[in-house]
């Protein structure tokens, strides 16, 4: 592929092969140098220019490329045919300097002259400063351009004139040659003229200028462009040589002007026809020759083959895209090569007389196809229809590795030609190599552009191009906007290459694409090609011993920009990737995109992905390089340390803002790192601006720093210890240039540094500079970082609601922990606003009297006590968000505590803040974060103080009127409270009014907040005894009234009367309820509610009959102690100390009696089935013998809330009522007659109790209760689990280890007290025990009314 050698041909003059030789002296020469010609400017200026209207229709074949910017000199020559319109002479003539170059012999041309627009390990893009005033104008409209290298000079055109300058002057108003076009173009369909510099001859120092009129032929050559400019193109002088090229058919016009000097000019034609131009007679002198090409007689010898030729008057080829001239076949003669976009390949051999030799001709269309689907096999659905050739390029060898190299003498010709596959939505490049060996064409290696596939439109007015410099390596393809950059590796034996080559693939190093702007209308017009030498070609000769080492490149003139140039740096192979990596594409657009004025496009090709990982570990590594100085992108040396600063800042935003609209979306562990550093750096530049302040007011640092001391003080471990021998001296500029990525570790060491420095010194103007410089650096640093936070938060694609910088809690989910809420960072804060209020509090009084430094420093300190505090809540709000939102149990106890820990902080520094005198401050604080507790505590107090100003007799009028204002303002703040923050603040006033004692205040407060006080006592069930009164006195809402009070007396109430009342207003307010609604509702709702309140009061009742049972004990006792050791002594003492835990509940449940306070369901139960039944003295209240019914009569009516709880609870009371008796010796019934047996039975506690249960119908239908036998009641509540619903859990194992006890008892009486065969007959005694009463009972009532009757007879 890439040549080694010039592309220019070997000349027999000396000169002509090495224009850059050290001139010769006089002593050399025979003759004197010729005097230099003075220059003449032309008279037009740059504000003459009047932009032309639109173009016309330039007309023409359609199939062939709009000739306004052909690459070989539609318009004006560009590309390598430009660099061959030079330095070609006949051997007669010999080449002078030129005035215009001023080009310092040896330096070559400089990548970095003007203004670098990109750089990189692999190439520099720049443009040059050199541009004439005409073109630099952006309203100017440029038609198309070309360049010369070996004259330095440029070419370019408008609508109306042409500008010729020396383009590598480093001056921005370089000398120039303006001369208006020839206006005869007008009426010929607009075409511009075909225009190239022409080598200069003995008379003059400029370069002669050639035109040619594509309509009518006319072509004019003047031997100096300064004749050209002065005289005007379109006049006619002797000092321009004329002639016309004859024979246009219609509609044929000239394409193309294509050097191929010392053999002339080719001329193509519209038509595909070619023609010869000479600029020389056989003399040397200036005169213009040109003629048609004839084709090659035809083989075929036919009559109709020569007829059609003398009738055409030369060979076609309609589709033909780029004429190119080789090497010298012999002195005068030079090889033509033709290709056609189909790949027809034609071969001429043309002589300065104007004799041609038409040599060969092949169709390589096949074998192009073949080798690059050998190479490319994913191409093979493409080619049929797609592919064209675009254009080609000599190259002087093929790669190394290809067979077809070899030394013949008919000189190999090797091309590079560049095709493309190409359809509507994407195109793909090929580059590929054709050896020309012994008249023989084969195609070599083939290489793939992989990065950029736009494809090719048909409005394009510009056709891509191939440049290939020497040494060979590099190939530029210029597209209408874009640059792609290949290069070929050099390390061809190593395997990988090897393999490439079998694949039929060039070894491509490198590959990358320039991209210009399309927002700005940017386009290529004109390009050229500037070589570089290489130390290991023929190109470096002796002659550039004194050179130093140049790179390949390119030139490009581009509209709207002027003239860019982009040169390959020379890196060796395995230096970097076939592509450029993440991290550099990062850095280049960071540090040259953000120029406003930068016409390149830094987006990123799609065509060129790059793993999402890799850009997150680019992005992060560019970022940490930005905030220690250590990158490429970004300039450290800036005098001013703010500039510095800055310029690093806006660095990390580009960077963020290049990620977010090049790349996917990256992580968002990656997003919040980046913004963090940003924030780093923002905080950087704010403390750097508050110490450049102390430092003046610290009259240029003479006074106390304490940064500097702080910093001095600092482990080692967490920053970056100056070097002194490198001139490190000021550790202050060391920390913020190498240490602002570990800004995190200065927060901990402002108050570590302030309790260590404080102690030196008892100095008060030390210590008030020590707070308040402490105070900044916090100060500074959060409140930068925060505020950087919320407003970059959408630049870097951060999601999530976010106040002051504090996201939401859910939003921290999966985040690591934030440099701005670490741990070690809470206490310091904390202690730095206690350190601030304490100084404030000792030293305020003073200093709010006196003027001065010490007094303004005390003002300031106190004034920062504001902002600090803001800045502690903000920081515990993050730290305990954080905390809550991980997964992490010990993370999210921390966040629980952390948060106590913060509400209890926020509060007291509020309260600090009021008695610092900034109670304005703190209320607002307390607003801004709704604290309403803290509103309420600030407020009220204030209110009351100012009203005790404005009725204080002994204050003056001006004080009461103050205070009036300032109370009655309060009040209004308060009022506005209620729509700001809405039930938050009226549920922490009424609190505190209840609190306080004024539960009268809150029902008489005002209309308007009423609705606030109804939803704050519904809320809360604690107040529902005010609650009740003001929904019937207010609201007039019976019905929630009635649940207000029952849900109080359900759940709440503790006292029996209290209750006992509840329920009863309750119940009334449900019937009243009941019966003010028009249309009721189901009546099983209402039934329902009253079947609750009657089981409350059932239980009720049965507590106070168990209350009367026991009162007559405990009436005598002295105290409450009494009264609790009577009522354990007299009926706690069946229950022994081998069932210590049912022991604890019947003393509980029996104390708790005692105290006539409320006792559930279920431990009334335990009190009536543990306790000691014995008979009392007063019969009526004697429950004695009912114990165990009365029990489950309780177990009856919570039976409809809790079955199960029910279930278990019955099979106890049934357990322990049959456990009552000795079973053992009831059942030994020797010696005992049946009443004996018949009394025992009556006697048992099993007896009374079924017989009390069927006397009172309790277990007669329809009451679903009937007795449980005693193999139904064993087990139950055995196991701890059973007694979840029961017992609170950790006294479930102790109770339930008791009930075993109470199933070995019953299954001992079962065993040997046969319970189970005594039972059935014990059920049937009780029920005819009843049944014989019921009987009595009648006939007595059947006997008494029979005497009443008798007696009214």
């Amino acid at each position: 592929m890439f040549a080694t050698e010039a592309l220019l041909p070997a000349s027999s003059n000396p000169a002509v092969r090495n224009p850059r030789r050290r001139p010769r002296t006089l002593s050399d020469e025979n003759t004197a140098a010729l005097p230099q010609a003075k220059k003449r400017r032309s008279a037009l200026a740059a504000n003459t220019f009047v932009r032309p209207g639109p173009s016309q229709s330039r007309g023409g074949d359609p199939s062939t490329p709009n000739p306004t910017h052909e690459g070989n000199g539609a318009l004006i020559l560009n590309g390598a045919a430009s660099k061959e319109l030079v330095g070609q002479q006949s051997s007669e003539l010999r080449e002078l300097p030129l005035r215009a170059t001023r080009k310092a012999s040896g330096r070559g041309h400089k990548a970095e002259a003007g203004t670098i627009l990109t750089k990189n390990d692999h190439y520099v893009v720049s443009r040059l400063p050199a541009l004439p005033e005409l073109i630099r104008a952006p309203s100017t409209s440029l038609c198309g351009g070309a360049f010369f290298p070996d004259t330095q000079y440029a070419l370019a055109a408008t609508q109306t004139h042409v500008v010729v300058w020396p383009y590598r002057a480093l001056s921005s108003t370089p000398e120039t040659f303006v001369f208006a076009l020839p206006q005869e173009r007008k009426d010929h369909g607009g075409r511009l003229p075909l225009l190239s510099l022409v080598a200069a001859s003995v008379s003059s120092a400029e370069p002669g200028l050639v035109i040619v009129m594509p309509t009518t032929g006319k072509i004019t050559y003047w031997e100096s462009v300064t004749s050209a400019a002065a005289l005007g193109l379109a006049r006619q002088q002797r000092q321009g040589a004329e002639a016309t090229l004859g024979g246009l058919a219609s509609g044929e016009w000239v394409q193309q002007l294509v050097s191929a000097e010392p053999a002339g000019f080719v001329l193509v034609l519209s038509s595909g026809r070619m023609a010869w131009l000479s600029l020389r007679d056989n003399q040397g002198r200036a005169a213009v020759r040109v003629q048609m090409i004839r084709s090659p007689p035809s083989s075929s010898g036919s009559l109709f083959g020569s007829f059609k030729n003398a009738l055409v008057g030369g060979p076609r080829m309609k589709d033909l895209v780029a004429v190119r001239a080789g090497h010298r076949a012999r002195h005068d003669d030079r090889e033509i090569v033709v290709v056609g976009a189909k790949g027809a390949v034609h071969l001429w051999t043309m002589h300065r007389t104007g004799q041609h030799t038409f040599r060969q001709e092949w169709l390589a269309r096949n074998d192009m196809m073949a080798a690059i689907l050998k190479a490319e096999p994913d191409l093979a659905d493409q080619w049929q229809d797609g592919f064209a050739v675009l254009d080609f390029a000599f190259v002087t060898e093929p790669v190394k590795g290809d067979e077809s190299r070899g030394a013949d003498e008919q000189a190999p010709k090797h091309l590079l030609f560049l095709g493309v596959f190409n359809d509507r939505q994407a195109a793909t490049y090929v580059l590929f190599e054709v050896s020309i060996i012994k008249e023989k064409l084969r195609v070599g290696l083939v290489s793939r552009i992989r990065g950029y596939s736009t494809p090719l439109s048909s409005q394009a007015s510009w056709r891509p191009r191939l440049i290939l410099p020497q040494p060979g390596r590099t190939a530029f393809v210029v597209f209408e906007r874009s640059v792609v950059i290949t290069v070929v590796s050099k390390g061809l034996d190593s395997p990988d290459h090897q393999l490439l080559r079998e694949m039929h693939r060039f070894p491509i190093s490198f590959e990358d694409v320039v991209d210009f702007r399309r927002d700005l209308g940017l386009e290529v017009v004109g390009c050229a090609s500037e070589d570089g030498f290489d130390r290991g070609t023929q190109g470096w000769h002796q002659s550039h011993h004194r050179a130093r080492l140049q790179s390949p490149g390119c030139v490009l003139l581009i509209k709207g920009v002027g003239v860019v140039r982009i040169v390959a740096q020379i890196v060796e192979d395995g230096d970097g990737g076939t592509t450029m990596t993440a991290k550099a594409k990062i850095e280049q657009a960071i540090c040259y995109g953000t120029q406003p004025s930068n016409p390149l496009d830094f987006s990123g090709r799609p065509e060129i992905p790059y793993p999402v990982e890799e850009v997150e570990e680019a992005a992060l590594r560019i970022s940490r390089e930005i905030l220690n100085s250590t990158s490429k992108a970004v300039l450290t040396l800036a005098p001013s340390l703010e500039h510095q600063l800055s310029h690093r800042l806006i660095a990390l935003r580009e960077l963020a803002s290049y990620l977010k609209s090049t790349f996917p979306p990256l992580s968002r562990v990656v997003k919040w790192r980046l913004m963090w550093d940003g924030e780093k750096m923002a905080a950087a530049k704010e403390m750097w601006k508050r110490y450049e302040a102390t430092l003046k007011r610290q009259q240029g640092g003479q006074g106390f720093i304490f940064l500097e001391q702080m910093l001095d003080m600092m482990n080692k471990r967490v920053k970056e210890k100056p070097d002194v021998s490198r001139g490190e001296v000021d550790e202050v500029r060391h920390w913020f240039t190498k240490d602002i990525g570990r800004l995190q570790h200065i927060i901990p060491w402002v108050f570590n540094a302030a309790s260590e420095l404080k102690d030196e010194s008892s100095d008060s103007q030390r210590l008030a500079e020590l707070v308040l410089q402490g105070n900044e650096i916090l100060l500074a640093a959060f409140s930068a970082a925060r505020e950087y936070r919320q407003q970059n938060a959408a630049l870097y694609g951060i999601e999530g609601a976010m106040k002051d910088g504090v996201l939401q809690q859910q939003a921290y989910k999966g985040l690591p922990e934030f440099w701005t809420s670490m741990q070690i960072a809470l206490s310091s804060i904390t202690n730095q606003v206690k350190l601030s209020h304490d100084y404030t509090a000792m030293y305020g009084a003073t200093h709010a009297s006196k003027s001065g430094p010490s007094a303004d420093v005390g003002r300031r300190i106190a004034a920062d006590n504001v902002e600090l505090v803001r800045m502690c809540c903000e920081v515990y709000r993050e730290r305990y968000r954080w905390c809550s939102a991980q997964s992490d149990n010990r993370l999210t106890s921390e966040g629980r505590r952390t948060k106590k820990k913060h509400l209890g902080l926020r509060k007291t520094h509020f309260e600090r803040l009021s008695e610092l005198g900034q109670v304005d401050a703190a209320i607002e604080l307390a607003e801004k974060y709704a604290d309403m507790d803290s509103l309420v505590e600030l407020v009220g107090p204030e209110i009351v103080r100012a009203v005790s100003i404005a009725q204080n007799p002994h204050a003056s009028d001006e004080e009461r009127a103050r205070g009036e204002a300032r109370a009655e303002q309060l009040q209004d703040r308060c009022h506005q409270y209620f729509s700001r923050f809405g039930d938050p603040w009226a549920a922490a006033l009424f609190t505190k009014h209840i609190e306080r004692g004024r539960l009268a205040g809150v029902l008489d407060d005002h209309d308007e907040y009423q609705a606030y006080l109804t939803r704050f006592l519904r809320a809360h069930p604690a107040y529902a005894k005010l609650g009740w009164i003001n929904e019937v006195l207010v609201e007039q809402d019976l019905d929630r009234a009635q649940q207000a009070l029952l849900n109080i007396a359900s759940i709440k109430e503790r006292d029996v009367w209290s209750k006992r009342v509840e329920l009863s207003v309750g119940k009334l307010a449900l019937l009243a309820a009941a019966q003010d609604e028009e249309e009721p509702g189901p009546a099983s709702a209402a039934l329902d509610r009253l079947n609750r309140i009657d089981a409350e009061f059932n239980v009720l009742d049965v507590q106070q009959k168990l209350y009367q049972h026991i009162a007559p004990t405990v009436r005598v006792a002295i105290d409450e102690k009494a009264e609790r050791q009577l009522v354990r002594s007299e009926f706690g003492r069946m229950v022994t100390k081998d069932m210590p835990a049912l022991n604890a509940v019947l003393e509980q449940g029996l104390i708790t009696l005692v105290a006539r306070e409320v006792i559930a369901p279920e431990r009334l139960v335990d009190v009536l089935t543990l306790m000691d039944h014995r008979p009392e003295l007063e019969q009526d209240s004697d429950i004695a013998g009912r114990e165990f019914l009365l029990a489950l009569q309780l177990v009856h009516a919570i039976r409809r809330e809790d079955p199960a709880k029910a279930e278990l609870l019955e099979r106890i009371v049934w357990r322990r009522c049959m456990i009552q008796d000795d079973w053992i010796v009831i059942n030994d019934t020797q010696l005992k007659d049946d009443d004996a047996v018949e009394q025992a039975m009556s006697d048992t506690a099993l007896f009374n109790n079924l017989r009390a249960g069927y006397r009172s119908g309790f277990f007669v239908d329809p009451s679903p209760v009937r007795p449980l036998r005693p193999a139904d009641v064993l087990g139950a509540g055995a196991s701890p689990a059973d007694l979840y619903s029961l017992f609170p859990e950790d006294l479930c194992a102790a109770i339930a280890a008791d009930l075993r006890q109470e199933d070995q008892r019953l299954q001992r009486h079962l065993d040997k007290g046969r319970l189970d065969h005594w039972f059935a007959g014990i059920v049937d005694a009780a029920r005819e025990s009843v049944q014989e009463e019921q009987q009595a009972k009648a006939a007595a009532l059947a006997e008494l009314q029979a005497f009443v009757a008798s007696d009214s007879l």
